[in-house]
């Protein structure tokens, strides 16, 4: 997904949202999208200083010292598996997005985003640096193996996004 498609999406919350649970490899669902977009714009209007009466998030939203859109965007962030580095990633894309909004042109918007998104350092660990080396020269061999047959992954979902099920 483009980034102007997100800045210039109708609801460009469920847009950033659907953006970083593809990026994650998460099946897509609307219900999801609904629940962790309705958590951010309950960030949202909190920071603004409007009240959350009546919202299904008040409370755990209101339990949140300091910039609770950040804060969301870390819970949402560790539920997902994301990385340090990938959340700092979607905060950028959120601020770019929310700079579009307010007023700043797409162009130079996209421009400020992408030489941010170049300065993140990624936190993410290398593949297999968890495993002793027989276990990762092992695993290797599986993901070569796997890369160069037909078979489908087994993790694999019928949409051809991965599953959040076991």
């Amino acid at each position: 997904m483009q980034f102007s498609e997100i800045a210039t999406a109708e609801n460009p919350l469920e847009a950033l949202v659907q953006m970083a649970l593809t990026f994650k490899g998460i099946t897509v669902t609307k219900g999801t999208i609904n629940r962790y977009s309705s958590l951010l714009e309950a960030a949202l209007l909190a920071d603004e200083g409007q009240s959350l009466e009546g919202n299904v998030w008040a409370d755990f939203v209101g339990g949140i010292e300091g910039d609770r859109f950040e804060e969301c965007c870390n819970a949402i962030g560790q539920t997902i598996g994301a990385s340090s580095s990938e959340i700092t990633e979607f905060l950028a894309i959120a601020n770019a997005t929310g700079d579009v909004l307010a007023g700043k042109e797409i162009e130079l918007a996209e421009d400020e985003l992408f030489a941010e998104l170049e300065s993140i350092m990624p936190t993410e660990a290398d593949a297999y640096t968890h495993l002793d080396e027989q276990s990762k020269t092992a695993a290797i061999e599986v993901e070569s193996a796997r890369a160069t047959s037909n078979d489908p992954d087994h993790r694999a979902s019928d949409e051809g996004g991965y599953s959040d099920e076991e």
